[in-house]
């Protein structure tokens, strides 16, 4: 890899001001087969509990992160709308919580 302050989030130009792909980040983790081809943490453990997690990028919250936003948005959509009563104790307050993350709640709305 060499000198870490040669790359930047998108390459860069040479002293000729000519535009140096290789010199960025996305294109040098995007070379490494072992990085792609890793398995996530998340996709292990859905591999053990026998379903397929199909995710986007690994470690990139902007790219990574749109099913998990949704899911999350529906989640505290869902939250907002239950009665006070129903989250004032700590115990009906986890209850509510495992019923805003269940598959009833996420693969409805």
């Amino acid at each position: 890899m060499g000198n870490i302050n040669q790359y930047t989030d998108d390459g860069r130009n040479d002293v000729f001001g000519v535009f140096q792909p290789h010199a960025s980040f996305k294109y040098l983790m995007g070379n490494c087969k072992d990085f792609e081809e890793e398995e996530s943490l998340l996709q292990l453990k859905g591999r053990k509990m026998g379903v397929i997690v199909d995710q986007t990028s690994k470690c990139h919250c902007k790219l990574a992160g749109e099913g998990i936003e949704y899911s999350w948005g529906c989640a505290k959509n869902f939250y907002h709308h239950l009665p006070l009563r129903g989250k004032k104790s700590k115990e009906s307050f986890k209850v509510a919580v495992r019923k805003c993350l269940s598959k009833d709640v996420l693969m409805k709305h």
